[in-house]
């Protein structure tokens, strides 16, 4: 038997800062151990860092958000939109092409952070 989806739509990509970061893992990994499959999608048309690598803008302190969902087991499970790099970048195991299927199938989306 499948396990039912959820998504979970934040800002950790725009505001990558340890509270953000901690709030949103808490219920990613809430609801994983619920028995949910929980993927998590940020769609923001400009952020400042680079939510990957620490080398892009290194003066800005930040958590590498997708560092922090590889070491979770989010790591296919994830999306950030990366408008400000080219129209159609994004981070992230999950394609976009992804998503529509995904909002089909999922029990809920829970928008944590207004986004």
């Amino acid at each position: 038997m499948r396990k039912p989806k959820i998504v979970v739509l934040g800002r950790m990509c725009e505001e990558p800062v340890a509270g953000v970061v901690w709030q949103v893992l808490h219920y990613l990994i809430g609801l994983q151990r619920l028995g949910f499959e929980v993927y998590y999608v940020e769609w923001r048309g400009n952020w400042l860092p680079h939510p990957i690598d620490a080398a892009v803008d290194a003066g800005w302190p930040r958590v590498m958000v997708g560092t922090v969902l590889r070491q979770y087991g989010f790591e296919g499970r994830w999306i950030c939109s990366a408008e400000f790099m080219g129209k159609g970048c994004t981070f992230g195991g999950l394609p976009v092409t992804e998503l529509p299927r995904l909002y089909r199938e999922a029990e809920a989306v829970i928008n944590l952070t207004a986004s």
